[in-house]
């Protein structure tokens, strides 16, 4: 049923914000590629040199936007991509709708949406760390110890809220055991951190791990143009995705 659902001609939603699609779908070693997207009208705009403007134009446009994805069968594992316009509810909302369309009511397909738990300080320990993006308060009425020197230097600006990002992409990644970094990982950890965000492992596939219940990322830096491309990193999301189910 969900192969037939996965090869349906035609919307498989209908609404008045667009049309719900599947794309091409390719099998390969046991896995299937897939696209699935929406329709959406658009109303072009352009900048007219006479009325020195931008102005839109009369006649709407229909565009889409779509996600690719990697099915499992043996291990009931979907990886999709996230777009602008296609992101984590949506996909689910409608890839789950579309199958109770297009199949009915005699089975129904529900997705669960895998979360890395990791903890931050092992994976500082462990991993190269690439990005973190950390949003820090200063500490009030006063600084603890392991804090000081950051915490007086939000002090000094006179700010409530601090957003720090550091990023390094190339060799080993960020030295985390530098001061400074050690002040804002142990600082976003503890009461006085507001929120962190933290990209690591490998430098062509990365995870994310954050403050928030975020569902399991995974970032590939190449530019993914169509299924043959995902193809080559197959194996890799679908090992990260294996280890989140242990």
């Amino acid at each position: 049923m969900l192969e037939q659902y996965l090869h349906h001609d035609g919307p498989v939603v209908t609404s008045e914000s667009g049309n719900w699609y599947f794309g091409r779908i390719d099998e390969h070693n046991g896995l299937i590629y897939g696209k699935f997207g929406k329709t959406y009208s658009d109303e072009p705009t352009r900048y007219d040199e006479e009325e020195g403007d931008f102005v839109e134009l009369d006649e709407e446009t229909t565009d889409a936007d779509y996600s690719m994805f990697i099915l499992d069968f043996e291990r009931r594992i979907i990886i999709f991509s996230s777009t602008y316009r296609v992101r984590n509810s949506n996909f689910i909302t409608n890839i789950q709708d579309g199958y109770k369309n297009i199949i009915g009511e005699a089975s129904e397909l529900r997705l669960r949406l895998l979360e890395n738990d990791a903890d931050l300080q092992h994976v500082l320990e462990e991993y190269p760390i690439y990005e973190i993006d950390a949003e820090l308060r200063p500490t009030n009425p006063g600084p603890d110890p392991a804090f000081e020197e950051l915490d007086e230097s939000m002090q000094e600006m006179m700010v409530e809220r601090l957003g720090i990002t550091a990023e390094q992409f190339n060799g080993d990644g960020i030295n985390v055991h530098e001061d400074f970094i050690q002040q804002v990982t142990s600082m976003s950890m503890s009461e006085y951190g507001e929120s962190w965000r933290v990209k690591y492992g490998d430098d062509e596939v990365l995870k994310v791990v954050s403050s928030e219940s975020e569902p399991a990322t995974t970032q590939i830096d190449e530019e993914i143009d169509g299924l043959g491309a995902l193809r080559n990193y197959s194996q890799e999301l679908l090992q990260n995705a294996i280890a989140y189910l242990d």
